[in-house]
Protein backbone atom coordinates (compact mmCIF):
# COMPACT_ATOMS: atom_id res chain seq x y z
CA UNK A 1 0.00 0.00 0.00
CA UNK A 2 1.44 3.36 -1.04
CA UNK A 3 0.37 6.67 0.44
CA UNK A 4 0.67 10.04 -1.20
CA UNK A 5 2.38 12.84 0.67
CA UNK A 6 -0.03 15.51 1.91
CA UNK A 7 0.88 19.15 1.22
CA UNK A 8 -1.63 21.17 3.23
CA UNK A 9 0.52 23.46 5.43
CA UNK A 10 -0.96 21.97 8.63
CA UNK A 11 -4.59 22.71 7.81
CA UNK A 12 -7.12 20.13 6.72
CA UNK A 13 -9.41 21.07 3.86
CA UNK A 14 -13.11 20.94 4.78
CA UNK A 15 -14.79 21.73 1.44
CA UNK A 16 -13.98 21.12 -2.21
CA UNK A 17 -15.45 24.50 -3.09
CA UNK A 18 -12.81 27.25 -2.74
CA UNK A 19 -15.38 29.86 -1.66
CA UNK A 20 -16.72 27.73 1.20
CA UNK A 21 -13.18 26.88 2.21
CA UNK A 22 -12.30 30.58 2.37
CA UNK A 23 -15.21 31.17 4.78
CA UNK A 24 -13.79 28.65 7.27
CA UNK A 25 -10.59 30.67 7.83
CA UNK A 26 -10.73 33.26 10.60
CA UNK A 27 -8.47 34.63 13.28
CA UNK A 28 -9.15 33.30 16.82
CA UNK A 29 -9.70 36.83 18.13
CA UNK A 30 -12.80 37.11 15.93
CA UNK A 31 -14.45 34.39 18.01
CA UNK A 32 -13.57 36.21 21.25
CA UNK A 33 -14.88 39.45 19.72
CA UNK A 34 -18.26 37.81 19.25
CA UNK A 35 -18.56 36.01 22.58
CA UNK A 36 -17.18 38.63 25.00
CA UNK A 37 -19.97 41.19 24.32
CA UNK A 38 -22.65 38.47 24.56
CA UNK A 39 -21.27 37.13 27.84
CA UNK A 40 -20.92 40.66 29.23
CA UNK A 41 -24.49 41.53 28.34
CA UNK A 42 -25.88 38.33 29.87
CA UNK A 43 -23.96 38.95 33.10
CA UNK A 44 -25.29 42.53 33.18
CA UNK A 45 -28.83 41.33 32.41
CA UNK A 46 -28.81 38.72 35.16
CA UNK A 47 -27.52 41.25 37.70
CA UNK A 48 -29.96 44.06 36.81
CA UNK A 49 -33.16 42.62 35.37
CA UNK A 50 -33.26 39.27 37.19
CA UNK A 51 -32.11 40.94 40.43
CA UNK A 52 -29.37 38.42 41.22
CA UNK A 53 -26.58 39.78 43.40
CA UNK A 54 -23.31 40.56 41.63
CA UNK A 55 -21.46 38.06 43.81
CA UNK A 56 -23.95 35.31 42.97
CA UNK A 57 -23.71 36.06 39.23
CA UNK A 58 -19.91 35.86 39.25
CA UNK A 59 -19.93 32.75 41.43
CA UNK A 60 -22.21 30.93 38.99
CA UNK A 61 -20.20 32.24 36.03
CA UNK A 62 -16.86 31.01 37.36
CA UNK A 63 -18.24 27.67 38.55
CA UNK A 64 -19.74 27.06 35.11
CA UNK A 65 -16.54 28.23 33.41
CA UNK A 66 -14.35 25.84 35.40
CA UNK A 67 -16.76 22.96 34.92
CA UNK A 68 -16.59 23.43 31.15
CA UNK A 69 -12.83 23.98 30.97
CA UNK A 70 -11.79 21.21 33.32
Amino acid sequence: MKFEKIHNKGQARLFKNDYLEMLTKTHPLVIWGIYIPVISYLLYYSATTLNFSVGYVFLIFFVAFFLVVF
